[in-house]
C-alpha cells in the first residue's frame, strides 16, 4: 500500500536532513583526500633517463564515488641526493604530472613520493612511496696519453673513449662524466673532469709533477663505473737555481749557488755543471766544468775580465735541463802610470820621492785620474825575496801622488793600488820601471797584471 508524503512532511524531511557537502562532512570535519602516484616508466636507463611521475588527487562526491580536486599543490619529493622531481598543480580533473630526473651514482633505486598539504577545505595527504629503478648501463674505457716522458710543469695530453652497453651491442657513451687524476709517489697530481662528446670521445691536458700514472674513470646515474690507468709516465724534474759571481781586485772570479726541486729524486751531488762567461750577456762560452756539492755548487778562480757569469746543467733522466740568471760582476781597470822614483842614487837613510799617477777607467772607452785612493810603497833589498812595507800615500783630485821614503838601503821600490769598491788593483813590476802600452779590447775592464803583488810581510 503506497503512502504519500504531504508537503509538509517534506519541508521536514529537507530541514531535518541537510544535503552532505563534497567539502566536509555532518561534524563539519575537513575532508580526507586520497593521493595516488605511478610512474612511467618504472625503470630508468640511458635509453630513457627520465620518468614521468603522475597521479591524481580525489575526495567522495557524496554519492558513493569520488571526484577530482582541481587547483591543489602538489609537493613531489624523492630520496635526498638521488633526483630531482618538480612540485605540480592538479587539473581540472585532479589529476597532475612531474618529471622525475635521477641523480647520484650510489643506487639502483630511489624512492619518490607526494604529499598535499592541509587546506580549509582538505585534510593533508600522502601518497606512499613509489619506487623508481635505475638500471645501470655497464660501461667501458679507454686511456692514452700524448706521451711518455716529460718536463715537470708540461701538460700531458690524455684523450680516450668511453662506451655503454646496449639492447644493439656497445655504443658510444654520450654525456658520460670522466674524471681524470694522476698517482705519483711524493707529489700531489690534480685532478679534472669533462664529459664524453656525442661519438663517446674526452681529451684533456694535465700536469703531472713527478714520474706516476694517469687514471680515467667512466662514471654517470645511469651507468656502472669503469676505469683506465696509462702506463708510467717519466717526468724530468724542474731545477731552480740561485747564483752569484763576484771579481775582486785581483780578477779572481767566485761563481757559486745553490740548487733545489719541487720534488726531488735524488741527490744533485757529483752531477755535472758548466761555468760560463760573457762580456755583455749575450754570446757564452764555457770557462770551467764543475760538479755539484751536497749543498749546491762553487768554483774560484782567475779570469781577470769583467762581465756575466750563469751557471748550465745539462740535465739528466731525473732532471730536466737549467740555466740560472746571468749574474754580474763587474770592476774597471786602473793603471799606475809614469811612475818614478828619484833621485835614483842616495846616501843610507836619505829619502828618496815615489811619485805618479793614478788613471781608472769610467766607460770602455773613457779614462780619468781616480781621486782620494789610497797607495803603498814597498821595498825589497838587493838580494832579498821579502818586501817591507814604507808608506802610505794619496792620489789627489786628478789623480796624482808624491810620497817621500827612506831609503834603507840598495834594492828595489814599488807602488801598489789595492783597489777600489768597482776598480781592480794595480801595482809596478818591482824594478822601479815606468810602464807604457796601448788598450787593448777588454783593457778598461781587465786588470792590467795577471797575478797580485808578492805579500808584504814585514815594516822598516
Amino acid at each position: 500500500m503506497r503512502r504519500s508524503i504531504g508537503s509538509v512532511g517534506i519541508l521536514v524531511l529537507l530541514l531535518g536532513f541537510p544535503t552532505i557537502s563534497a567539502h566536509a562532512d555532518i561534524a563539519g570535519t575537513k575532508v580526507q583526500p586520497t593521493l595516488t602516484i605511478s610512474a612511467d616508466p618504472t625503470s630508468v636507463d640511458p635509453d630513457h633517463p627520465t620518468a614521468e611521475i603522475s597521479g591524481q588527487v580525489t575526495v567522495p562526491d557524496g554519492s558513493g564515488g569520488t571526484v577530482g580536486v582541481p587547483g591543489l599543490a602538489v609537493d613531489l619529493s624523492a630520496n635526498a641526493g638521488w633526483g630531482s622531481i618538480t612540485d605540480a598543480v592538479t587539473d581540472q580533473t585532479g589529476h597532475y604530472t612531474a618529471t622525475f630526473v635521477p641523480a647520484g651514482e650510489d643506487t639502483d633505486d630511489v624512492n619518490v613520493w607526494a604529499n598535499t598539504a592541509e587546506t580549509s577545505d582538505y585534510a593533508a595527504a600522502y601518497s606512499g612511496t613509489l619506487l623508481v629503478h635505475l638500471a645501470k648501463a655497464e660501461t667501458r674505457i679507454s686511456l692514452s696519453p700524448d706521451r711518455t716522458t716529460a718536463v715537470e710543469g708540461t701538460k700531458i695530453g690524455l684523450s680516450g673513449t668511453v662506451e655503454r652497453e646496449s639492447a644493439t651491442g656497445w655504443q658510444p657513451a654520450a654525456g658520460v662524466s670522466v674524471s681524470l687524476y694522476g698517482t705519483a709517489a711524493g707529489c700531489w697530481p690534480p685532478s679534472q673532469t669533462v664529459a664524453a662528446d656525442t661519438a663517446g670521445h674526452f681529451q684533456a691536458l694535465l700536469p703531472l709533477p713527478c714520474t706516476g700514472t694517469f687514471t680515467a674513470r667512466a662514471h654517470g646515474t645511469l651507468y656502472q663505473p669503469s676505469q683506465a690507468t696509462t702506463g708510467t709516465i717519466a717526468i724530468q724534474q724542474a731545477v731552480h737555481f740561485k747564483s752569484g759571481a763576484s771579481i775582486d781586485v785581483y780578477g779572481n772570479v767566485t761563481v757559486g749557488g745553490s740548487v733545489n726541486v719541487d720534488y726531488p729524486s735524488g741527490s744533485f751531488a757529483g752531477k755535472p755543471l758548466a761555468i760560463q762567461y760573457s762580456a755583455d750577456a749575450g754570446k757564452w762560452t764555457t770557462i770551467k766544468k764543475i760538479t755539484f756539492n751536497d749543498n749546491g755548487y762553487t768554483t774560484r778562480f782567475w779570469y781577470g775580465r769583467s762581465g756575466y757569469w750563469r751557471a748550465v746543467f745539462a740535465g739528466d733522466t731525473q732532471y730536466a735541463p737549467a740555466t740560472s740568471a746571468a749574474s754580474k760582476a763587474w770592476r774597471w781597470n786602473t793603471r799606475l802610470e809614469s811612475v818614478k822614483f828619484a833621485p835614483k842614487k842616495v846616501r843610507k837613510n836619505h829619502y828618496i820621492t815615489a811619485s805618479g799617477k793614478l788613471t781608472r777607467a769610467v766607460s770602455k772607452t773613457k779614462r780619468t785620474g781616480y781621486a782620494g785612493q789610497k797607495i803603498e810603497i814597498a821595498f825589497r833589498f838587493k838580494g832579498k825575496k821579502t818586501w817591507y812595507h814604507l808608506a802610505w800615500g794619496k792620489t789627489d783630485k786628478y789623480g796624482r801622488f808624491s810620497k817621500k821614503v827612506k831609503a834603507h838601503g840598495s834594492g828595489y821600490y814599488q807602488v801598489i793600488f789595492r783597489g777600489g769598491a768597482d776598480t781592480f788593483a794595480d801595482w809596478t813590476d818591482g824594478k822601479a820601471y815606468v810602464r807604457t802600452s796601448a788598450l787593448g779590447a777588454y783593457t778598461a775592464i781587465t786588470p792590467d797584471r795577471p797575478t797580485p803583488p808578492a805579500p808584504i810581510t814585514g815594516r822598516l
